[in-house]
């Protein structure tokens, strides 16, 4: 057990460097769908990701309803809804996201005057996150899409406090042709703040995304490659993957996905390789994506999704 808490605790508060530096996590950033985990967050930017992942996918003449789910250690519980719609009238889409994000059993912890949180050997507490997304996406022209995310976030933990939140991301993609394109999101864009019920209050981590996408051919089968990455205050962390198989009926993912951690008071760079499935029947899709942690295998997640596209 203590070991499994050991690795929770890193996910949930050091890595996120709100332990000592008074600045929250996004825990949609860790919580992207199984497609995008399967390919190191690559398809996140890129290609086909849920509208709250990057919201300048904007107009698409299908709506889509998802549900996922994500457990880790056995301990940590995620569950995604995220239901999209179009407007064809005026090209534009609308979308909301729902996380819920769970944990219990992990070591007592508290938050001091200067937001610093510490942890009591031998005890337990409980850990409950909730966010809510409203995006909106639209095409411009036919080479230029926008968008934007307004998130809600409410956090919970035993013995540390409850609060909550406002974040915005805004979004731009640029179509270089019809099978390559490049993506840009300012995540946590000014509206970036998480108060505490004792009067404290954190930031967000503000920082810009970037990606390309580029769809080629591969033994008559569509190959999507995709590179993104992150520029952090601390670091740039990278993501990459590829995609491979029979457009709309069978799909093999891998990459790589690159994340800041605390490190005796500064940070490093962890790289992890990631696998996935995925399968459609109709307007059915379920994908499947195996992400290790910071080069432990056996504290793998494993992650599921569910969705169905309805519309044109």
């Amino acid at each position: 057990m203590l070991g499994r808490v050991s690795i929770a605790i890193l996910m949930l508060v050091a890595g996120s460097r709100m332990a000592w530096a008074g600045i929250a996590a996004d825990p949609l950033k860790s919580s992207l769908a199984a497609k995008s985990q399967s390919t190191g967050g690559g398809l996140t930017l890129a290609l086909d990701a849920p509208l709250f992942e990057n919201p300048a996918h904007g107009w698409s003449p299908t709506g889509r309803l998802l549900l996922q789910n994500q457990t880790l250690l056995g301990d940590i519980h995620q569950t995604l809804f995220v239901y999209s719609f179009p407007n064809t009238y005026y090209q534009d889409q609308w979308g909301l996201t729902l996380l819920l994000l769970n944990v219990a059993d992990l070591l007592t912890g508290a938050r001091d005057e200067y937001g610093h949180i510490s942890f009591t050997s031998g005890t337990l507490f409980f850990y409950d996150y909730r966010v809510l997304a409203l995006s909106y996406g639209k095409a411009i022209s036919s080479y230029l899409r926008l968008g934007a995310n307004l998130k809600y976030y409410s956090q919970a933990i035993e013995y540390a406090g409850s609060g909550n939140g406002l974040g915005l991301d805004l979004a731009a993609s640029y179509y270089l042709s019809d099978h390559s394109h490049i993506s840009a999101v300012f995540r946590n864009w000014m509206l970036n703040s998480f108060k505490w019920d004792n009067g404290s209050q954190d930031q967000f981590e503000s920082y810009l995304q970037l990606a390309a996408w580029q769809e080629l051919v591969l033994f008559d089968y569509p190959l999507n490659l995709t590179v993104g990455f992150d520029l952090e205050a601390t670091g740039i962390p990278l993501h990459a993957g590829v995609e491979w198989g029979p457009k709309d009926t069978f799909a093999l993912r891998a990459g790589f996905d690159q994340s800041l951690q605390a490190s005796g008071g500064g940070t490093r760079m962890i790289t992890d390789l990631t696998l996935g499935v995925g399968l459609k029947v109709d307007r059915f899709s379920a994908d499947y994506a195996y992400h290790p942690y910071a080069g432990f295998s056996e504290y793998a997640s494993h992650i599921f999704s569910l969705a169905y596209e309805f519309g044109i």
